[in-house]
């Protein structure tokens, strides 16, 4: 009997805080630019059940501390990492 396992799609969302702006849509060529929308985007994809990677790039000034809470958190078996 072969088995093919299903690998788990990863959503990325992509932060500048040089180049970015939180009117784009967080891809690649388009990146936000705050860690804030980023972790809008990412508790969004979590009530999706997927698994969520945010890279970020540059030096972000928070004008608040930044709170992570249940609404951060993956559901089971999946993940939300902030690289």
């Amino acid at each position: 009997m072969l088995r093919v396992l299903k690998k788990n799609k990863v959503e990325s969302i992509y932060v500048s805080a040089q180049n970015g702006n939180d009117e784009n849509n967080g891809t690649i060529n388009a990146p936000l630019q705050t860690i804030e929308k980023a972790q809008s985007y990412a508790r969004e994809m979590v009530k999706r059940d997927a698994n969520v990677e945010v890279f970020l790039e540059g030096e972000f000034e928070l004008d608040k501390t930044l709170i992570f809470n249940e609404e951060d958190s993956a559901q089971s078996g999946k993940s939300v990492v902030y690289n």
